[in-house]
């Protein structure tokens, strides 16, 4: 019984870490996807509105409107920057001012989304030469492909906080672990009274074992000293049947 009850508890202990890892797992996908989702809304929403090839040319004018909307989209949600690329590498808009006109090498997963390749989300390099500015904290960064009115394809790069993964993965695993423990538990409380069961069933069979062993010495112990009577009453009807031989003589 003993073991049983350890054996549960082990159970509980290992469903309870492979619900902690897989709530990271699914936090981390369904950051991911919410991530880009938001990104595909923002540059189509948001920057696309008022993106113009002027823009690009480093108009003062153009560059506020497109800074107005999306510092406007920043303040109601976890995104901590954004950037617009041109094919070359150049950052021609930036909410960090001082990345404007400089020009970087791309990637080929970055070249690739001019190209038509699925959007790109993945974790922050802060070692990367543009991610200078940034705050040191773990960010998710995303890449969308986007276009000025004019058409001028720009590569669209958000920055969001990573913390929000955490508080995910969190939330997920606060949904899950009751599901997950009250399955485990609903099977313990299930074997719990077969458990008895069985027990009672050894233990059954075990005193019946018992007293089987204990019949059994017990005849074998009659057996003995029947014999042992036996062989007492025979040698004393030898020697009595001896002596009177002797005195017959």
């Amino acid at each position: 019984m003993l073991r049983f009850v350890l054996s549960g508890l082990v159970a509980v202990v290992l469903v309870s870490v492979i619900t902690a890892q897989v709530s990271r797992n699914v936090a981390v996908d369904i950051a991911i996807a919410e991530a880009l989702d938001r990104s595909i809304d923002g540059a189509r929403r948001v920057a696309e509105p008022v993106l113009f090839d002027s823009v690009i040319d480093g108009d003062p004018a153009a560059l506020a409107r497109v800074d107005e909307a999306i510092r406007s989209e920043m303040s109601s949600t976890s995104l901590v920057s954004v950037n617009l690329w041109t094919d070359d590498g150049t950052i021609v808009y930036s909410t960090e001012p001082r990345l404007i006109g400089e020009q970087f090498d791309l990637h080929d997963d970055q070249v690739a989304i001019f190209h038509g390749s699925e959007p790109l989300a993945e974790v922050t390099d802060p070692a990367a030469p543009e991610n200078r500015f940034e705050a040191d904290e773990k960010l998710l960064e995303v890449y969308v492909l986007s276009s000025t009115q004019e058409g001028t394809p720009l590569l669209y790069e958000a920055y969001y906080r990573y913390s929000g993964v955490t508080t995910m993965g969190r939330q997920i695993s606060r949904r899950f672990a009751p599901v997950a423990l009250g399955a485990v538990l609903v099977v313990e409380l299930v074997q719990i009274p077969l458990a008895i069961r069985l027990a009672r069933r050894l233990r059954s069979g075990q005193l019946r074992h018992e007293r089987l062993i204990g019949h059994a010495m017990a005849a074998s112990d009659a057996e003995r000293r029947r014999i042992a009577d036996g062989l007492h009453v025979g040698a004393l009807q030898e020697l009595v049947g001896s002596s009177m031989s002797l005195a017959a003589a």
